[in-house]
């Protein structure tokens, strides 16, 4: 292979690597209603009750379809903690 060609494959091989690192975050970091219902271990229509209610944070991408935040839902997981019974 030419100088040129083992450049272009280095390159190649880069931007590969950084594409698949931002889409990886992106994946992990904004979930979907089905996503989200596996972080929590919760039925999808749960979630969808609890947007309806305004129970947990979300965002509207377009008009209808919803997406949540991870760093968002950890804090309001965090949020959600109750304290201990009396003794």
């Amino acid at each position: 292979k030419s100088a040129l060609e083992n450049l272009r494959h280095t390159v190649s091989k880069f931007q590969g690597d950084f594409m698949d690192k931002i889409t990886s975050q992106i994946n992990t970091t904004i979930f979907t209603y089905n996503e989200l219902a596996i972080y929590l271990k919760l039925k999808p229509g749960t979630l969808r009750k609890w947007v309806m209610q305004n129970k947990l944070p979300f965002f509207r991408v377009g008009a209808k379809a919803v997406r949540f935040r991870k760093s968002e839902i950890d804090l309001w997981i965090e949020s959600q903690k109750v304290s201990g019974g009396s003794k």
